[in-house]
């Protein structure tokens, strides 16, 4: 008897996009309170039966069958706004840092970027002594040549390693030159972030009463990232590997429409005196 056996070659995770949570949804959680005074779960509550059983007497509504056979079923809770997610709240903040709010880009120079992302696409081959040699060649192109001769050399001797050493043919497009705009400050107070921001120019700001603080709200945030993303997507999709997905627009990964309610199976309430009590982590 032949015996099935199988390599895996590559693992990968990813985060479900908005769609697909609404898509894997079997109901939307509208309401607030939970329990009855009977002790019956309200419909449309979190622990509505089209979830699943809540205990061994109930039958889920969603597919019918009991506590035993029946594995859960997921819901979804619409947010009022967009929100940042938390869990990634902390690279957003690293990025946003490293962004031009004027003309989205990243504040590297383009040899830089263009250095590190043919770096970490050799090591993706294994080829360990390229990311070196791709080194040198930027290090000893800029001691050799001056600023305005130096950038066009460099590009096109990295490019030309980076293609031998992969033995694969790279698409390289034209970059845009950064804008000259000076770099806004952003600052992280918990889950707010924000900026200095002034009608007025920096040279022509005469006083710090010029410039204010200001909120940067998670949707014009979002608008900025598609905006980067647009510009700089090969650098983002080797620096943050969970950018890589089919996703049209991958950096909403780092905002929130949507949140994804589990099972009730996996949220077991609390009995207290014949009295359910649901878990402080359910608490809308």
């Amino acid at each position: 008897m032949e015996v099935a056996s199988m390599n895996i070659k590559e693992l990968s995770f990813g985060l479900f996009s908005t769609d697909e949570i609404k898509k894997l949804s079997v109901l939307e959680i509208d309401r607030v309170e939970i329990w009855d005074v009977l002790g019956n779960a309200f419909s449309g509550g979190l622990y509505d039966l089209r979830l699943g059983p809540n205990d061994q007497n109930d039958v889920c509504q969603t597919c019918g069958l009991g506590y035993i056979h029946c594995s859960g079923h997921s819901g979804h809770i619409n947010l009022p706004v967009t929100v940042y997610n938390p869990f990634f709240f902390k690279e957003l903040y690293k990025l946003l840092r490293g962004t031009c709010f004027k003309c989205y880009r990243i504040l590297a120079p383009i040899v830089v970027l263009r250095l590190v992302s043919y770096q970490l696409q050799a090591l993706d081959y294994g080829l360990v002594n390229t990311v070196q040699d791709l080194q040198e060649i930027a290090t000893e192109e800029i001691r050799a040549t001056s600023k305005e001769e130096a950038i066009n050399k460099i590009l096109n001797k990295l490019d030309k390693k980076f293609k031998d050493a992969v033995n694969e043919a790279q698409h390289c497009s034209q970059e845009m030159p950064h804008c000259e705009s000076p770099k806004k400050k952003i600052t992280r107070y918990n889950a707010r972030l924000v900026f200095r921001d002034s009608a007025k120019s920096v040279a022509s700001a005469s006083s710090t009463s010029d410039f204010a603080n200001k909120d940067l709200m998670p949707e014009d945030a979002r608008k900025l990232l598609q905006w980067l993303w647009k510009n700089d997507n090969n650098f983002l999709s080797q620096f943050y590997r969970f950018l890589k997905s089919n996703n049209p627009n991958p950096v909403d990964v780092f905002f929130m429409d949507v949140i994804l309610v589990p099972p009730s199976r996996f949220r077991k309430s609390n009995v207290f005196m014949d009295e359910k009590k649901s878990r402080p982590n359910n608490i809308i």
